[in-house]
């Protein structure tokens, strides 16, 4: 049974905003190329894939991580995985 912790709502569409300023360059790679990194830690953080990738729009000032499915839990890969704090992760509005 899979247990969704994060930000989770009736709704089949998620979006998230983080602000470039507080991410590194190894971070943004992170999460522009995600379906690449998620797959080396699968089995060590136990996040499941599901091969439903997200879209990763970058701006100048902020990165859009957004999904209509959300069957990638991508608020998890960004907290545990990529290391982002909680309270640098806006709730998107689409």
């Amino acid at each position: 049974m899979k247990i969704r912790q994060g930000f989770v709502s009736n709704s089949s569409s998620s979006s998230f905003l983080i602000s470039k300023k507080d991410l590194t360059v190894f971070q943004l790679d992170q999460i522009k190329d995600h379906t690449r990194y998620i797959e080396k830690c699968e089995d060590e953080d136990g996040i499941e894939w599901s091969d439903d990738s997200w879209s990763v729009d970058e701006e100048n000032f902020h990165v859009e991580v957004s999904t209509f499915m959300d069957n990638f839990d991508m608020y998890t890969y960004l907290v545990d995985v990529v290391g982002i704090p909680e309270d640098k992760i806006k709730r998107g509005e689409l």
